[in-house]
């Protein structure tokens, strides 16, 4: 995270070479173990450590070499702040061996991420003395931070992560909620505003009130992220609440089992709950399919806008029925065409909920062949890039992952630390025999080092 491409790898004299601007070269020795020290706000200094207190230096090795950030990443608050923060991190993790604090470490980045990205949406929002070109550069980079965190939060639920029966799919619409909050913050302002004496009636009266007319949309984007508490306390705040259809399916809502649990359980008690579990969800999903055959919701035709009609599709979701998902309400829903790995992840919810890492890309093609991607709405090329990286995720492609973003991102930031965690993770994920294959045996590899064998424990 502190240099520009760093791909020129000079092997003379055992030394990389940095290039770290036009007129810039740093040089340092490969030998020995290295260490860094921030030496300001803007440089770091990187030397080798003594194995011995008496071990007698060479002239050569014994320098200390400045490192700079790119004087673009130091443009700017933001991205110095993260800067300093991801060097942290990843710091700790060359010293962690434990799986459990690598996952933490992963999550206290993602972390990182999303403070940058909503300092830069802020500054955006209540600035006003800042001109057009610093505007529409610090947009950039919230995207591309953005982008970032939604690949990495991707990878540590795929790749980097076991999950125990059931924990995967929920995990996937996890990652749905988590990257789009839109929903969430809208139901906090619609019970906000109901919750106010006397203006329940008046806020479900005014149907050119824009919060008004996200109710049902956010309804139902709460139901295909998993949400279904949420969800059933919103529809509590419509005025037909107490209608035979809305009690109907707030219970359905109300009463869905989870195995949000986690995925830190022991193998025997991952054993003794699959069967409790699968039956549980069978069981509920077949009451909400009775429910739906005998027209609690109404038939689903008519007015796709209507109370009943939203209500229908609500419980067809629930029922894990295959014919709704290319509705446009939940192509929208899901946040456009463009968005369609969000749609994939409830889909798997409700019609694969047991779904294990080993089926995941069969699903995933079987998705892709299915729903073809929507040519409504035209991707930018920061959209392509993110279609391929998650794609390359789902696939457990890592060679693929890198070299995508590698290729298509600003800098090569996302690749050494995506590579140096999966090299943590799986010392020999890179190596000839682990890569040749791409897929499979990297899978297979990742999913046996987050296993510990010796307590049965998955992490």
């Amino acid at each position: 995270g502190f240099m520009r491409r760093t791909t020129s790898l000079a092997k003379r004299q055992n030394t990389i070479t940095f290039v770290m601007s036009v007129t810039y070269t740093c040089e340092i020795p490969t030998e020995g173990h290295l260490t860094f020290q921030w030496s300001g706000v803007q440089t770091i200094q990187v030397f080798k450590t003594l194995k011995k207190i008496d071990e007698i230096v060479p002239h050569n090795v014994a320098t200390i070499y400045e490192v700079k950030c790119s004087p673009t990443s130091m443009g700017n608050g933001f991205m110095r702040r993260l800067i300093r923060a991801s060097y942290d991190i990843f710091r700790a993790t060359q010293a962690c061996s434990n799986k459990e604090d690598l996952l933490r470490l992963s999550q206290q980045y993602r972390t990182a991420l999303a403070m940058c990205l909503q300092e830069i949406c802020e500054f955006l929002e209540f600035c006003r003395d800042i001109s057009a070109e610093q505007e529409m550069f610090l947009a950039a980079e919230g995207e591309l931070i953005k982008a970032y965190e939604l690949v990495w939060h991707l990878a540590e639920v795929v790749l980097f992560q076991v999950s125990s029966p059931g924990y995967l799919a929920y995990s996937l619409v996890s990652w749905h909620f988590v990257q789009s909050q839109d929903a969430a913050n809208i139901a906090r302002n619609i019970l906000a505003t109901c919750g106010r004496t006397r203006e329940t009636y008046s806020f479900f009266a005014d149907t050119g009130d824009e919060l008004f007319t996200r109710f049902w949309p956010t309804v139902l984007t709460l139901v295909l992220q998993a949400r279904t508490i949420e969800a059933a306390a919103l529809l509590a705040a419509h005025p037909s609440a107490n209608s035979t259809a809305f009690r109907s399916i707030r219970q359905l809502l109300n009463n869905m089992p989870f195995s949000e649990s986690g995925s830190s359980v022991s193998a025997a008690e991952t054993m003794e709950d699959a069967t409790t579990r699968r039956g549980a969800w069978e069981f509920w999903q077949r009451t909400c399919f009775q429910r739906l055959s005998e027209g609690d919701f109404g038939q689903g035709s008519g007015d796709s806008s209507s109370e009943m009609s939203y209500l229908h599709l609500i419980a067809s979701i629930l029922a894990g029925r295959q014919a709704i998902w290319d509705d446009v309400r939940i192509v929208e829903a899901c946040g456009q065409p463009n968005n369609w790995y969000f749609r994939l992840t409830a889909w798997i919810f409700y019609t694969a909920r047991f779904v294990g890492p080993d089926l995941l890309l069969p699903l995933v093609e079987q998705w892709r062949q299915t729903y073809p991607p929507q040519t409504k709405s035209p991707n930018s090329p920061l959209d392509e890039v993110i279609d391929k990286l998650v794609i390359s995720i789902f696939s457990a492609d890592i060679i693929s992952l890198l070299n995508t973003a590698g290729e298509k991102f600003s800098n090569w930031w996302l690749v050494a630390h995506m590579s140096n965690f999966l090299k943590r993770l799986c010392p020999k994920i890179f190596e000839s025999e682990v890569s040749q294959g791409n897929v499979n045996p990297i899978k297979e590899s990742v999913h046996v080092k987050l296993e510990d064998i010796s307590t049965g424990t998955f992490f």
